[in-house]
């Protein structure tokens, strides 16, 4: 095995030539959950006796585009490697190996140092049971050039996310190239079924690797795995029009997968899908003529009168196919609206059940669209646009997932 020089993180996103710095807090956070010795006579614990976790960031992805959610608002959860187990003999642990880069051991390690360990996101300490994790000491190897390897996915627990090699499955067992599982919170159901767009939570993976010991705190930057879309209606026609009622119905990819083999990790979509039908509109909403409608579907004071965001999984088109539909199969926005002479109440006309296909371009993840339903008279055409405005997000790396 051959120990490399410096760390390197991994967050899920495209390279860009975006460069944004935001201030960030710089308190460690402690561990929601400790696991080994806690500190005493102190106000604040030593990151040179203790693996400690700083804010984490959040990718931009591009001038031109927008993260979905600003910052973490809860916990993330942690895995934790070092020294692998022994070829020879798995059932030990190759001290010896400890100082070997992650491409270099990533198939016998196991998560020993973190499994499945809920950090705080708050900023602040919060000790809790029996302490802080030290960072890891052998006799006789030199524990500062051991290298250290963190992989982490919010939100925390295991409601979306699950890890392939766990502690709790015995350390034989729990060895072995690390794979983090993301899965949609649907079943495959029907399209009948109404699916609640508010249990979809803005996933992110965030991984560091080759980290030594030193007196800094662990600094994740998450990268988002889901891209967003909400909608606003444009109407290019002289009747005043009122929608009535917008569905996106279909079947959606249902699955991801990050292997961890290498530095560079590896993303892939699952086939499998789940099916059903996700409403943009609670009550009507009516445009002007040659207008906009000024607000997103399914404004409310609920969502900061943000509108209604779709956060959905996109394929990534292996095999390069021109007509791939990157957010699963058979997909159709369907409306009911009426038009009105302006200043009439009198319908001039009612449409029921007016579909359409509803194939974006290569959606990219951390990316919320903007998919603007223009009315010209006969039909909606439909435009996706990504959003402008900047939220949070932190200098981008050069880390692409093949």
């Amino acid at each position: 095995m051959k120990p490399t020089d410096s760390p390197q993180d991994y967050r899920p996103t495209m390279k860009t030539t975006a460069k944004i710095l935001l201030p960030l807090l710089t308190a460690p956070l402690l561990l929601a959950a400790s696991c080994s010795d806690e500190p005493s006579g102190q106000t604040s614990p030593d990151p040179g006796r203790y693996i400690l976790f700083a804010p984490p960031a959040l990718t931009l992805q591009s001038n031109s585009s927008r993260s979905l959610e600003r910052s973490l608002s809860g916990d993330f959860t942690v895995y934790g490697y070092c020294a692998p187990q022994d070829i020879k003999n798995q059932a030990y642990i190759s001290w010896g190996n400890a100082a070997a880069s992650w491409n270099d051991k990533s198939g016998f390690v196991t998560p020993r140092v973190f499994s499945e360990q809920r950090v705080s996101a708050e900023g602040k300490y919060a000790l809790a049971g029996g302490g802080l994790r030290a960072w890891e000491s052998q006799s006789p190897y030199d524990e500062k050039g051991f290298k250290y390897s963190f992989i982490a996915h919010y939100p925390a627990g295991d409601g979306v996310f699950s890890m392939n090699k766990k502690m709790a499955d015995g350390a034989v067992a729990a060895m072995g190239v690390p794979e983090l599982t993301f899965t949609m919170p649907f079943s495959y159901a029907s399209p009948l079924e109404m699916l609640d767009a508010d249990l979809v939570p803005d996933a992110m993976v965030a991984a560091v690797f080759d980290l030594q010991k030193s007196g800094t705190a662990v600094k994740f930057r998450f990268g988002h795995l889901l891209s967003g879309f909400r909608f606003m209606v444009n109407n290019y026609t002289n009747l005043r029009l009122e929608i009535r009622r917008v569905e996106l119905i279909g079947s959606f990819y249902r699955s991801a997968k990050v292997n961890f083999k290498t530095t560079t990790p590896e993303h892939s979509v699952g086939t499998d899908m789940y099916s059903g039908t996700y409403s943009l509109l609670d009550e009507s909403q009516f445009v002007p003529a040659q207008g906009s409608a000024g607000d997103y579907l399914g404004a409310s004071e609920a969502n900061n009168n943000e509108g209604v965001t779709l956060k959905l999984l996109a394929g990534l088109n292996p095999d390069k196919l021109p007509d791939y539909d990157y957010l699963g199969s058979g997909i159709k926005l369907v409306m009911d609206y009426t038009l009105y002479e302006p200043g009439s109440t009198e319908p001039v006309h009612e449409y029921t059940n007016v579909t359409t296909n509803f194939l974006p371009g290569q959606p990219k993840a951390g990316v919320r669209y903007t998919v603007n339903l223009n009315y010209l008279g006969n039909e909606f055409v439909l435009v996706f646009l990504p959003e402008t405005d900047v939220w949070e997000g932190d200098e981008d790396n050069d880390i692409i997932i093949n």
